[in-house]
């Protein structure tokens, strides 16, 4: 006969097993919140790997199993990076569609952020059973987004499999130390009720909510418990007690301060070498910290700008240095911002430098290509330009007026070069910003182009189509259509009691735009006097015209 296992890290007999256990030998008290096989797999990219750590985390607390290989695994949960998605969620038939409901609902309650980027999808890694795969997008890059992630997927998980708590049931709750208080020694003593009908307790005390790293054992019908060895820095200490109640484990959770000999509280860790605003000797750095207090996670991320993360970003646990390689080696300012993990949630604090290699004056980036002031050969152009110096990201305007952006409005990154397509083919004038990010602040050069000329001839004014001149209109109400003219970058359109008056209507319209539906016109039959502007070449043209109003 096999004995149930004891452990609440352990995996129990399957319910098969209990069955035939029970008529072999009678009835059998329950070891432990019976397990749930769970595997996780991933895509390998360095995102999903990520989350996996984090989410086996949150995981061990739970009553599950993470099992090495899917086909042991009452669950598959597939996690992988797709290049420019959102977070999506997909899930194959069966349970996997409750957990997909519910793991939204957790999203709903617990992050907004996360919430907005996140949507339903087809689930292709998924092949039948309870598997759900999680599409992680390049925005979802942020430790404390892979920590909400993390605890929805365990909060949904617990919903789907019935490991919620059962509200008819009186599961027993810690009486003291109160919920909150601050511990008053490295042992402390626990305390707690009987409940209602439970036969048997388990406590887990840890560094997170279900955690069991600090403690973890079986209290029998002991209503006391003491704990030794408990941190001694401020941190949150987390307490799980558990109830045996008609064969089924239900838990309550609860938060208490660990003791400080010194009194203080929780601290951030500090970057301390190399020290802050030092040249760096080279291509690689390594980067230390001091542990702060009560910390119980590192992440690092290295950037061209203040809280960037495109040369580096690791989860770097317990680890108090890492060695970052790749660094740039032209002089520039490299950002360094050092995460602590603190009581559930994130903590930063920054550090800059200078790369290794000379600098030179600051200088914001020249487009190189096409030449100033060239016409484009069709309406897609290659725009290029030069690093600058001291440059460390750029962003590229197009657009038919100076510092206009209607055509592309891209951030490049570190990028030199950029597509644009759409442009338009009549030759008219293109504007180009180009911005440079130098030390904390942006700086811009501007750029003019004459675009592509599909069909070449003079500029022409827009002219009004409806309501044709003289006529009298319907009603309060009026469509007002006008032809695009050619090489027109906007137009005004200007309604008044004179002529050139704009006391009835006013509106700017962009290029591709050639009707306005007007309301509120008088009807009183008296004139009203149209003026349509077009903006051609930098200059403001117009045509003029009567109508009448409707009415006597």
């Amino acid at each position: 006969m096999r004995v149930l296992s004891t452990n609440p890290m352990k995996r129990v007999l399957s319910s098969v097993l209990l069955v035939m256990t029970a008529m072999c030998a009678g009835a059998q008290e329950a070891g432990r919140p019976e397990a749930v096989g769970v595997a996780i797999e991933t895509d390998g990219s360095a995102r999903a790997e990520a989350l996996k750590k984090t989410l086996e985390a949150a995981l061990a607390g739970l009553r599950v199993e993470l099992t090495p290989e899917a086909g042991q695994a009452s669950w598959v949960i597939r996690l992988r990076h797709e290049k420019g998605a959102a977070l999506e969620i997909g899930a194959s038939a069966g349970e996997g569609v409750e957990f997909v409901r519910g793991l939204a609902e957790e999203l709903e309650r617990v992050s907004p952020a996360l919430r907005a980027v996140a949507r339903a999808a087809a689930c292709r890694a998924c092949r039948g059973g309870n598997q759900v795969a999680l599409g992680l997008g390049d925005g979802f890059d942020d430790p404390a987004e892979e920590l909400l992630a993390a605890n929805a997927i365990r909060e949904s998980l617990k919903k789907v499999t019935g490991q919620g708590e059962r509200t008819a049931s009186a599961p027993a709750s810690i009486i003291t130390p109160a919920a909150g208080a601050t511990l008053l020694a490295p042992n402390a003593t626990f305390a707690w009720n009987v409940g209602t009908g439970v036969s048997r307790f388990w406590l887990f005390v840890g560094n997170w909510l279900g955690g069991d790293t600090l403690y973890s054992a079986d209290q029998g019908t002991n209503l006391t418990a003491t704990v030794p060895g408990l941190p001694t820095d401020g941190r949150k200490i987390y307490v799980r007690l558990w109830s045996l109640i008609d064969g089924t484990w239900e838990s309550r959770d609860f938060e208490f301060r660990a003791y400080s000999a010194s009194g203080d509280g929780p601290r951030k860790a500090q970057i301390t070498s190399p020290a802050a605003g030092a040249t760096l000797t080279g291509t690689s750095a390594t980067v230390n910290w001091s542990p702060g207090v009560a910390v119980t996670r590192y992440w690092l991320f290295a950037g061209l700008w203040e809280g960037g993360n495109t040369l580096y970003s690791a989860d770097q646990g317990t680890a108090l240095s890492a060695t970052v390689t790749g660094l740039p080696a032209s002089g520039q300012m490299v950002y360094f911002r050092l995460w602590s993990y603190i009581d559930g949630a994130w903590q930063s604090t920054d550090a800059t430098y200078q790369a290794s290699g000379a600098a030179g004056a600051p200088a914001k980036a020249g487009m190189t290509s096409p030449a100033a002031g060239s016409a484009l050969t069709g309406s897609t152009a290659v725009f290029n330009w030069n690093a600058g110096s001291g440059v460390t990201r750029y962003y590229l305007m197009a657009g038919l007026w100076k510092g206009g952006n209607t055509l592309f409005n891209q951030d490049m990154n570190t990028a030199q070069s950029a597509t644009v397509t759409g442009l338009p083919v009549d030759g008219s004038r293109i504007h180009v910003r180009l911005f440079s990010y130098i030390g904390n602040a942006w700086q811009f050069s501007d750029h003019e182009y004459t675009a592509f000329e599909q069909t070449p001839g003079a500029a022409q004014k827009a002219v009004l189509m409806s309501p044709a001149a003289g006529a009298k209109l319907g009603g309060s109400a009026a469509a007002f259509v006008w032809s695009a003219g050619k090489k027109a970058e906007g137009y005004f359109l200007f309604i008044g009691d004179w002529q050139g008056g704009n006391s009835r209507y006013s509106q700017y319209f962009e290029a591709g735009t050639v009707s306005a539906n007007v309301t509120g016109l008088p009807v009183d039959g008296r004139m009203l006097f149209v003026r349509l502007w077009s903006h051609i070449n930098g200059q403001w043209e117009y045509n003029d015209y009567q109508v009448r109003a409707a009415g006597q």
